[in-house]
């Protein structure tokens, strides 16, 4: 017949009083966004020839006041045994909220996997529960190969047992850390490390994750290690140079002045 019924959540999502205007199909597609509007009306169109009883729809509305928001169609035909389409009937729901959280899951995946620093998210229970590329890439290990194990899978055995202890307390009391570690590569050859840690916690105060952030510092370590050779080294003979005779020099000198004894 034509005839549309809309219920007054119906109006009330569009942003309309039922007083406003009389329910149409052609009204109902005039808030469709203009950009989703021809796909939406296909899908509709295609509902009506037979076949597939139910249909889902998400598309993006332009209400009254100017704002955009998702909404999801479930809406099932009924056909005549010739075929026809004789009744729609179904659902609108907003979604905006949901869709922005799940946007909002995307692009953090997203930054998860593309970001040039290693991450690595630790559950409460100290295990590994995901690793990104890059901590493949720094590491040597396959996200299968860190999953399920705990962070001392990086351990270098560089660090003293007191050293951990000092970043698991600031930790507890600030929730983060930030300072240089030197971890283990799968090859076994000791890589130097800037890592921040941070934790989040429940709504009972209790640790939910860990996640470390780390970059490969080798190269950084090395540029620094040329600079500080250059600088007290020559170059042909790799015999220290007047620079690096004169603050050793210095240094003795100033000792043996601290104890009073003779400097040869």
């Amino acid at each position: 017949t034509g005839d549309l019924w809309w219920s007054d959540e119906l109006f009330r999502i569009h942003e309309l009083d039922p007083s406003d205007l009389t329910p149409t199909l052609e009204e109902f597609s005039k808030f469709v966004h203009p950009e989703d509007r021809a796909q939406a009306n296909a899908l509709y169109q295609a509902s009506l020839e037979g076949g597939a009883k139910r249909f889902e729809h998400t598309h993006r509305v332009l209400l009254p006041s100017g704002s955009v928001r998702q909404q999801s169609l479930i809406w099932n035909v009924e056909h005549s045994e010739a075929g026809d389409a004789q009744r729609l009937f179904g659902t609108v729901s907003d979604v905006t909220e949901r869709y922005r959280a799940e946007e909002g899951v995307r692009r953090a995946a997203a930054v998860f996997e593309t970001a040039t620093e290693a991450i690595a998210i630790v559950g409460a229970d100290g295990c590994i529960i995901d690793v990104n590329a890059a901590f493949v890439k720094i590491t040597g290990r396959s996200r299968e190969q860190a999953v399920g194990q705990t962070s001392a899978l990086l351990d270098s055995e560089r660090h003293d047992p007191a050293f951990f202890d000092a970043i698991l307390t600031a930790v507890d009391r600030d929730s983060q850390w930030e300072g240089e570690i030197w971890i283990r590569h799968r090859e076994g050859k000791a890589i130097p490390a800037w890592v921040s840690i941070g934790r989040t916690l429940s709504a009972g105060g209790h640790t939910e994750q860990v996640v470390f952030v780390f970059n490969d510092m080798t190269e950084r370590k090395e540029s620094e290690e040329l600079i500080v050779r250059q600088a007290n080294f020559d170059k042909l003979s790799g015999i220290p140079n007047r620079t690096l005779f004169a603050d050793r020099l210095a240094r003795e000198t100033l000792l043996a002045t601290r104890e009073n004894t003779l400097l040869a």
